[in-house]
């Protein structure tokens, strides 16, 4: 820490276990962005033609344009499934059915996800799979649907807890570690990604949002 960090902070730099928040106004957070992992994967499920129906065969593909899927399973609802065959987390529970009207009346398929930091945790799905991959994604006449996981690990660089990791998803709420030397909890949200690479979070009891530096382009990668 710089003597004007600790002269902000009122703390004692002769003293190690007297620190500045590692995030405050003003200064330089001491949060380093090491990496930005992106996940997509695509949903879709077996058409069903009963009145009723109780359950549904969920494919999972790693995209759509794949021609078979990494996994099938038969869920009930109620019952949940993962984006992969041996998931244990319960990512994804079915929670019922409905029917739509597109062409003519269908039946879609209700899910709730249990993980997400999106605002858009239940969701229906459309039943099939489109001939031309793409089409009429993010309209309501999408059949399947797109998931796009954003994690943001980052580095702390300063403190006693420097070169410790912690991550979460776009959206996400984490803990700092040692954000504060009273040993007082940090907590902070990602708020959002700029083009740059550069991450907005905000910490709470902060009015405003705080820019951590992003990482090196290299450091993003894409899981499909």
């Amino acid at each position: 820490f710089s003597n004007g960090e600790e002269f902000l902070a009122h703390t004692n730099p002769t003293d190690a276990a007297s620190y500045p928040p590692l995030v405050q106004t003003g200064a330089e957070p001491k949060l380093a962005v090491k990496k930005v992992d992106v996940a997509r994967a695509f949903i879709m499920f077996q058409p069903s033609f009963e009145e009723n129906p109780t359950e549904a065969e969920v494919r999972v593909f790693a995209k759509e344009t794949d021609p078979a899927p990494l996994f099938k399973k038969t869920v009930k609802v109620g019952e949940a499934f993962d984006l992969t065959k041996d998931g244990t987390t319960g990512r994804f529970t079915v929670t019922g059915f409905d029917k739509k009207h597109f062409d003519m009346d269908e039946v879609v398929l209700k899910v709730h996800d249990n993980v997400t930091a999106s605002a858009d945790k239940d969701f229906v799905i459309r039943a099939g799979k489109s001939s031309t991959p793409g089409k009429d994604r993010n309209t309501p006449n999408e059949k399947g649907h797109h998931v796009s996981d954003t994690t943001v690990i980052f580095t702390v660089t300063g403190g006693p807890k420097a070169k410790s990791e912690v991550s979460a998803q776009l959206n996400g709420s984490f803990v700092i570690p040692g954000g504060y030397s009273d040993g007082k909890t940090m907590n902070a949200t990602v708020e959002s990604i700029d083009k740059s690479g550069d991450v907005n979070i905000r910490v709470e009891g902060l009015e405003s949002p705080v820019s951590v530096k992003g990482a090196p382009k290299n450091a993003h990668s894409s899981k499909k």
